[in-house]
């Protein structure tokens, strides 16, 4: 369910969509192709987020940047993700009530280091013309 909000709103904001299901796939995409953004699930059951994370940042084109969620109620493993080269990790919840805020901020900005609550953020945030040639990752296994 998540996964076919994530699409649509991301192709809504104008993003070719992919998906990538294994680590060498994300490796693939950023040494060929780079998307413009990793968007990772790291509650995502058998997901070595950090080798994907790794991935990542050490292609051919130089650092993808990467947008985590996961559990609010887990609060360690989203500071997890920052501290493992994630340029932002949140919450679910808020990563549907941003999306395009924080899609925005982490591809301009490179990301924040802290979680932030929802209601310190403007919803709606910028909208932008992708013009359809930008390419979003998300993964999932």
């Amino acid at each position: 369910m998540l996964e076919s909000r994530i699409r649509q709103r991301a192709r809504a904001m104008g993003y070719d969509v992919s998906v990538a299901d294994t680590v060498q796939a994300v490796r693939d995409a950023v040494d060929s192709a780079p998307p413009d953004l990793l968007v990772l699930d790291l509650q995502a059951e058998g997901l070595p987020w950090r080798e994907a994370v790794a991935a990542a940042k050490e292609g051919a084109h130089g650092p993808t940047p990467v947008l985590a969620y996961g559990q609010h109620t887990k609060p360690d493993v989203l500071r997890a993700a920052r501290d493992g080269g994630c340029d932002m990790a949140v919450p679910r919840s808020q990563l549907m009530e941003e999306f395009p805020a924080l899609i925005e901020q982490v591809r301009a900005y490179g990301g924040i280091a802290e979680v932030k609550n929802a209601e310190n953020h403007d919803s709606e945030g910028p909208q932008s013309a992708n013009s359809g040639h930008q390419l979003m990752c998300w993964l999932c296994w």
